[in-house]
């Protein structure tokens, strides 16, 4: 009898502790975790860039010390990141929550993941934590070779070195990738080996918030020290084909970033959207290309030039439904002629501002977060441009996206982000998770739309960081005279 019970007790435990089919674990324990903190897990299954409503964030409170989800996931393997939110201050162990942050993981039907904490952070046990731990490998590999070496130099001085380790780290991934391969399905091993060669084709990101002077320094540092190894695997390769790479978005983003060096720092020109558009029709096929073209066209949305036209091209050419839909709902509320998705914010005195109250007037939206630099060096421009309109038919919303309406407030009694002569309205406690940012393809700021008499979207305007806001300011100029 005793045994039976044992038995029983055991088969409970294990029903508890098993992942149902098409379901995920990830549980931890972590002695220092209060119940008074809380964890929140975010699951994408694109990544960057972070497409309308790709996004799924669930979070549970701590309860001895203890954390628990089990969530529906699939066959194929989506991307995770877990945070710990410390709800009262504790000095003590402020590092420590920081250092069990995970930025980047995968998880598929059928894992139960463990996680607890070592010296060095995250440590992952159970099944589905094999290719977790290969992604820790390969962030350590970037670390040893880039942080510590390079950090956040971002100078001519440091670009071949940061080109070299580039190459490093591709090459010590892929070993590490391939002496690990047996503990990996199939799915699995083509994300981790399309992570790893992403290293490679990523370099030219890093000349990316460099001026363009110290781009062209940087650009003939490296072509007069023709150092670079041959590509791990050609765009030609058989590897490129494979369906799982649609959801590499280190892959998809490091091929565009590639294109960018070789295109327009190595030739010193702008991006031309149409050009890279071609260059991804002629040089990929299936759904690699599905999820470049979606890329292409979803994070340069802001271009001007023929944006609309575009995504009218590729609806012809694309077969994955989401990818379609991603293109149809962008097309829909960003692209020139689409109606305006109608919103209801408070403002600064808690009075409720409609979108349609300000029909028959040119309104230019302008999204907004407090910490954001470029916010903070675009309102300069933006408070120019509002005071020479003061008394025309023009309305200016600042509408800011923090997640405290606290925060808000402070941030605008600083004056770094708005001005007077705007009409400041908030998201609340809801900041990027607000409807009016799904609805307007929000995924960066600052970020300006104009909308005129009519209700429409117009085209964009060059950014006044780049013009000091001359195209902004004739584009509303010729929209009052319509």
């Amino acid at each position: 009898m005793k045994i039976l019970k044992i038995l029983f007790v055991l088969i409970l435990f294990g029903l508890k502790t098993w992942a149902k089919p098409n379901t995920a674990i990830i549980s931890g324990n972590i002695p220092f975790l209060k119940d008074s903190d809380e964890v929140v897990l975010i699951m994408f299954k694109y990544g960057e860039p972070q497409f309308t409503g790709d996004e799924k964030r669930v979070s549970c409170r701590v309860l001895n010390h203890k954390f628990y989800f089990e969530q529906a996931v699939g066959s194929i393997p989506i991307i995770f990141g877990l945070g710990f939110n410390e709800k009262i201050n504790n000095p003590q162990h402020g590092s420590g929550y920081m250092k069990l942050n995970i930025m980047y993981g995968l998880i598929k039907d059928g894992d139960n993941i463990t996680i607890a904490q070592n010296e060095n952070g995250v440590k992952f046990s159970g099944p589905g934590s094999e290719k977790n731990i290969i992604i820790q490998q390969f962030s350590e590999y970037y670390r040893r070779h880039v942080i510590l070496s390079i950090g956040f130099r971002f100078k001519p001085e440091f670009v071949k070195q940061y080109f070299t380790s580039q190459d490093t780290i591709t090459r010590k991934s892929l070993q590490y990738l391939e002496e690990h391969k047996q503990l990996l399905d199939s799915n699995e091993y083509g994300l981790l080996k399309a992570m790893a060669i992403s290293y490679y084709y990523d370099k030219g990101r890093y000349l990316w918030a460099m001026s363009d002077s110290l781009k062209r320094e940087s650009v003939r540092i490296l072509k007069s020290n023709n150092t670079q190894e041959n590509p791990p695997v050609s765009f030609q390769d058989q590897f490129f084909s494979k369906e799982i790479l649609k959801y590499s978005d280190q892959l998809s983003n490091a091929i565009l970033h590639k294109y960018i060096y070789d295109s327009c720092y190595v030739k010193n020109k702008a991006l031309d959207i149409a050009g890279c558009y071609n260059y991804i029709v002629n040089n990929f096929k299936g759904p690699l290309k599905e999820r470049l073209l979606t890329n292409l066209l979803f994070e340069h949305k802001d271009s001007s030039k023929g944006h609309l036209l575009l995504i009218e091209k590729a609806l012809t050419i694309l077969k994955d439904r989401d990818f379609i839909a991603i293109l149809k709902k962008l097309r829909a509320s960003r692209s020139e002629g689409a109606v305006a998705h109608n919103f209801i914010l408070p403002d600064i005195n808690g009075i409720m501002r409609s979108l349609t109250d300000y029909k028959g007037k040119i309104v230019i939206l302008d999204f907004w977060f407090t910490g954001c630099g470029s916010c903070a060096l675009l309102s300069p421009h933006l408070t120019k441009i509002e005071k020479s309109f003061e008394g025309k038919p023009v309305v200016f919303l600042s509408i800011n996206l923090d997640n405290s309406k606290t925060q808000w407030e402070k941030s605008m009694g600083t004056g770094k982000y708005t001005s007077p002569y705007a009409i400041n309205l908030t998201t609340a406690s809801l900041g990027f998770r607000h409807s009016v940012v799904e609805n307007y393809a929000i995924d960066a700021c600052p970020t300006l739309i104009l909308i005129d008499q009519q209700g429409k979207v117009m085209n964009n305007a060059i950014s006044p960081l780049d013009d000091h806001g001359k195209d902004l300011t004739v584009r509303i100029t010729r929209a009052i005279g319509k």
